[in-house]
């Protein structure tokens, strides 16, 4: 059983095949369709995604209590599956896909010794807040020189160990995908926003643009061509999958293959992929192009199609993203004002509404949600919409919470598409 606790066999096991019954289920079939066409540019209604597993500290902390496996690897795909089932239960749109996916040890993803950038991953954290702080290693020109950047290189040894592991306990059950695509993320790496943030800092990169240009330049020429060599070596060497399509909402489309499990040997441009510059949220439209996505374009062109924006408003930098010729969706959050946003994205790009989570981490107003919801949509026109609550990080220990946003939203989504058509 490669070192693994044997009971824990059994509860992966059960919930292995309650998850196997979710993801055969015909709707999947359903949202499929729907997530087509609207990345497809179709206007049906609204998907509506609660994307509470992603970039949430709920994931976590909502599922902790459950988690009974003793075994910690094993215990990281409980709480996923555990965490899928309950997401079953909102009632939104999401794809239940048929497989578990185990990480390839790929050189640079523990953040340790070498980490991304050849140096150690260090932040300073507070445990009430929870806020953290990285630590900076670029802080002048001289430090690029201590840049390394990190090859794409698999642990075939380590590799097998893991996917072996999971395999004896669920391996007849679930496939089993492995995902041995590179390093660089989209929060700590091919963005290269983040990355800039966690090296030299986001209050420093805001003056060094005026006081150091040639700092940022020279950082951001580094780590460009740095995640560049990478990709490459990742494509080279067939480690690219169709499983590596990620956004904020779902990825199906005409034009690029379906997500599929071990789908290796994928080329860059078959993927849909997500990249923001949610760190420069403050930049001018003028900087955001010439210290940002300048730089970005080289790697986004790799790609079938991409998204863009996570965090920051965009309202004002709509025109600036038209240079990016693969551009499919564009994310149009709380901060911004949906209005102006749709009239710019007009029929070119799905807007992708991000709803505030306020209203559902800081106490649970149905009637506000569903008016604020209500008038968001209105304001998007005629635009194709796709609907994603991101960003909680509690749910004050009440979890049904997110099933009945779930249950609202998908109401106002077909309320809004009904009126569209004159229904």
């Amino acid at each position: 059983m490669r070192g693994s606790v044997p009971g824990d066999h059994g509860i992966l096991r059960d919930l292995a095949k309650r998850y196997a019954d979710v993801a055969v289920a015909d709707f999947n079939t359903d949202r499929r369709e729907l997530w087509r066409a609207n990345n497809d540019l179709k206007r049906p209604r609204p998907p509506v995604l609660c994307s509470w597993f992603a970039g949430s500290n709920v994931y976590g902390f909502m599922l902790d209590d459950d988690l009974v496996c003793v075994d910690p690897e094993l215990r990281s795909h409980e709480r996923w599956l555990r965490g899928m089932l309950f997401h079953s239960q909102i009632q939104d749109d999401h794809v239940f896909e048929p497989w578990i996916t185990v990480r390839a040890a790929v050189q640079g993803l523990d953040r340790g010794r070498d980490g991304l950038w050849g140096f150690p991953w260090k932040v300073v954290r507070d445990a009430e807040s929870q806020a953290w702080l990285p630590t900076r290693y670029v802080k002048q020109i001289a430090d690029l020189g201590s840049l390394a950047a990190t090859p794409h290189v698999v642990d075939e040894v380590e590799t097998e160990r893991r996917v072996g592991k999971l395999h004896d306990a669920i391996g007849d059950v679930l496939e089993i995908n492995v995902d041995r695509s590179s390093c660089y993320g989209p929060y700590d790496g091919y963005d290269l926003s983040t990355a800039l943030g966690y090296l030299h800092g986001i209050e420093e990169f805001m003056l060094s643009i005026y006081d150091t240009p040639e700092l940022v330049r020279g950082l951001l020429s580094f780590m460009r061509d740095s995640v560049l060599d990478n990709f490459a070596e990742c494509e080279t060497a067939g480690d690219w999958s169709l499983a590596n399509h990620w956004t904020w909402g779902h990825t199906y489309n005409s034009e690029l293959p379906d997500p599929a499990a071990n789908a290796l040997g994928a080329g860059m441009g078959q993927i849909f992929k997500l990249f923001h510059a949610q760190e420069f949220a403050l930049v001018s439209p003028k900087h955001h192009w010439e210290f940002m996505l300048q730089y970005q374009q080289p790697i986004i062109e790799k790609f079938g199609l991409i998204e863009y924006g996570c965090c920051e408003s965009l309202e004002d930098k709509i025109d600036m993203l038209r240079k990016i010729s693969n551009l499919r969706v564009i994310a149009v959050n709380s901060w911004a004002e949906t209005r102006k946003c749709a009239e710019q994205i007009g029929g070119d790009y799905v807007l992708s509404l991000r709803p505030n989570p306020a209203a559902v981490c800081t106490g649970f107003d149905a009637d506000r949600i569903r008016e604020d919801l209500g008038r968001e949509l209105e304001a998007c026109g005629d635009c194709s919409v796709e609907i994603v609550l991101k960003d909680i990080m509690t749910v004050q220990g009440e979890p049904a919470r997110l099933i009945e946003w779930g249950r609202i939203a998908g109401e106002e989504a077909e309320r809004f598409h009904t009126a569209r058509r004159g229904g």
